[in-house]
Order: C-alpha cells, then structure tokens, then sequence
C-alpha cells in the first residue's frame, strides 16, 4: 500500500467512526428523553379511585382537582398536600395513591381528574384523566401527561 492508501483508509474510518459516534449520541439522547416521560394510570375500585405511575421516573403529587366534565366546576375541595405524595417508578401495580370517591362525586354523571406533579428531576407535569359514573359505579380512564408550568 502506499501513502495516500494509508491515508484515505485512515480518513475513512474515521468518517465511519464519527457517523456511527453521531448516532449513537442521537439515540442516546432519544432513550433518555424517552425515559423522562411519565405516565400514570387510573384505576376505580369500590371505595377509591387508584393512581399508578407506570413510568420509569418517581412522581410527587401536589394536588387532585376534581371538575364536572360538563360544567368544569370544581367538586368539592381540590386536594393541596402540605407535603407531595410519592408515586414511585417501576413497581407495577404495588406502589400507587388512593384517592377516596366521596357520595358527593357520585351525584355526577361525568368527572375529569387532574393531577399537578412533578417529576424528581424538578419538571413540573399535568396529567388528566376520565370518569363516567352510572348506578353509584364508576369507570375511568386516562386522557392524557404533559409537560407544563403550574402554580398552587
């Protein structure tokens, strides 16, 4: 081989190099912010309505906001934690927070839950979710998290 073989080959694999170094740097940061995510489920049962962090990040509930779907009306008192509720990663179905159903939720027909959180790297996060109650039996579901600024 002579010099400029030498040279294109060592020029190559470092193009080679950085484009596979590029990538992985762009998945990198595509997992970790897949990872920031949160998500939270909701449950009905008798007596409560469950809240699950199915995400793989620990969440700190600072408030429940209860409307009427229709009306927006809030029911009852929101449920402002003088200190924030833990809802911690990865632990399935074991680790979640109750939240009580009140005879006075069950007057309505629809309802929309509201929870104010944040995440343990400080984000501030807003997740909503559903619930249609008939015959004093309530079914939920969830709308939706995101990202945004609230203040209590």
């Amino acid at each position: 081989m002579d010099r400029y073989q030498i040279i294109s080959l060592i020029i190559q694999g470092l193009i080679a190099f950085g484009a596979f170094g590029g990538w992985q740097l762009i998945v990198s940061k595509r997992k970790k912010r897949l990872q920031e995510i949160i998500t939270v489920s909701i449950e009905s049962d008798k007596d409560f309505i469950k809240f699950f962090n199915t995400g793989k990040i620990n969440l700190y509930i600072h408030n429940i906001e209860v409307k009427d779907e229709k009306t927006r009306q809030l029911i009852g008192e929101d449920s402002v934690f003088d200190e924030p509720r833990l809802l911690v990663a990865g632990t399935a179905e074991s680790s979640y927070y109750e939240y009580p159903i009140s005879k006075d939720l069950l007057e309505y027909k629809k309802i929309r839950f509201c929870l104010f959180l944040t995440d343990e790297l400080g984000k501030k996060w807003f997740s909503e979710h559903g619930g249609e109650i008939n015959n004093g039996e309530i079914r939920v579901w969830s709308y939706k998290n995101y990202e945004k600024e609230w203040s209590l």
